[in-house]
């Protein structure tokens, strides 16, 4: 029946269906052999990319989430609230110096020291938000770098196999299936074009959007 095809008819489906659970899915299924190409052509995607065309990718990604005029901003707010703090701590020696003296009351300690510890404490928090920030665009370098030293590890993917597969991918979401205007359901899954989403998302990078993210099935495989 099969003439050594089995692939062909397995699929992966999600067993979440019950309406009685939390977070039930809507039955969503996609065949196995289509998810395997699916993934096959988008890491071959990435082996064939030159140094340059990697290095374009990242800085693309960088860019889009935080400009280089940023960056100098975070930096500049950074330093400044370092000097403040600086200010402060040396500012809090002088007053316990004072109070040891004579010159400035119990009280009135209390309250500049409160007042000052404060102040101090906000900055802190400004500094490490910033620096958080400052630091996940390199961080973005470093985990892109990663992920091309294992792409080039391989020089073209002709068969998607397991340990290929945990080398390079986390997880992978599947949505439904779009059907063609006019189309209910499906009366003939293997000649009936589609579309469906499916969110690949590679370690180090996480997701990365390319022209195969959303696919037209069935596919034309080994292509």
């Amino acid at each position: 029946m099969y003439k050594g095809e089995r692939e062909k008819y397995w699929y992966l489906s999600c067993t979440r269906k019950r309406p009685d659970i939390v977070n039930p899915c809507p039955g969503t299924r996609i065949r196995y052999v289509d998810l395997l190409e699916l993934v096959r052509q988008d890491l071959n995607s990435f082996i064939a990319m030159t140094r340059e065309q990697q290095d374009g990718l990242v800085k693309e990604i960088i860019d889009g989430s935080e400009n280089e005029t940023q960056t100098k901003e975070h930096k500049r707010r950074i330093e400044k609230a370092q000097i403040r703090i600086a200010t402060i701590d040396k500012i809090l020696i002088k007053l316990y110096s004072d109070n040891a003296e004579g010159k400035i009351d119990d009280e009135r300690l209390t309250g500049m020291v409160r007042e000052l510890s404060n102040e101090a404490e906000g900055l802190h928090n400004v500094v490490a938000k910033l620096t958080k920030k400052t630091n996940a665009t390199k961080d973005v370098a470093d985990n892109y770098g990663k992920f091309f030293r294992l792409v080039k590890q391989h020089s073209h993917i002709e068969v998607l196999n397991r340990d290929t597969l945990l080398t390079f991918v986390e997880k992978i979401e599947i949505g439904e299936k779009i059907l063609p205007d006019g189309y209910k359901k499906l009366t003939h899954p293997n000649t009936t074009p589609f579309q469906q989403e499916v969110k690949i998302y590679y370690r180090f990078i996480g997701e990365l959007l390319t022209e195969n993210s959303t696919i037209t099935l069935p596919l034309a495989v080994n292509q």
